[in-house]
């Protein structure tokens, strides 16, 4: 969804970067991060799992993002307010980043979606060279059953690993 709206955005010429824990771990990171967005889009990956000290420093990296202000967003897989009045997340990161948020249903909570992300991962997998792949009808519904506890993810992890361990191209149920 990010990504989604940083190639519809004004910005869609400019670099989209996914910061996580370790651009963020010494001194030097939020500069370097700063620097490779060059007014870009910034995500911050799973921000209520970072600790306080890198939430501090990127506070300080919105605070003074430069010459080319990037757009910052986050992902977050617990509820940030309840983080955030819990003392996990900082109130002044909080509120830096609360201006819009986007709740996200999980995938087991939207299951038509999943036979239409599992071929767009299926396509996008054939885009970068890989053979190309389809999910049978028997597979299909098994892939719509299962409760996906890693979302989007995890579901596009399984569609790149079929892709390289099926011989055929049809995807089939396993017997």
């Amino acid at each position: 969804i990010a990504r989604a709206i940083h190639d519809f955005s004004d910005r869609r010429t400019l670099p989209f970067i996914t910061v996580t824990v370790a651009d963020l771990q010494d001194l030097e990171g939020p500069a370097r991060v700063l620097a490779r967005v060059k007014g870009g889009t910034v995500l911050i990956d799973e921000i209520a799992d970072i600790d306080d000290e890198i939430q501090a420093r990127i506070v300080r990296m919105m605070d003074a993002p430069g010459d080319h202000v990037p757009r910052f967003m986050a992902t977050s897989q617990s509820n940030l307010m309840g983080a955030m009045e819990s003392g996990k997340v900082r109130q002044d990161l909080y509120y830096r980043l609360c201006g819009a948020t986007i709740h996200v249903p999980a995938l087991r909570e939207r299951v038509d979606d999943i036979p239409l992300l599992a071929d767009h991962f299926l396509s996008r997998a054939e885009r970068d060279g890989a053979p190309k792949r389809h999910l049978s009808p028997d597979s299909e519904e098994l892939v719509r059953a299962y409760s996906w506890p890693g979302n989007v993810r995890q579901l596009e992890n399984a569609m790149r690993r079929l892709v390289l361990t099926s011989r055929a191209d049809e995807i089939t149920r396993p017997e």
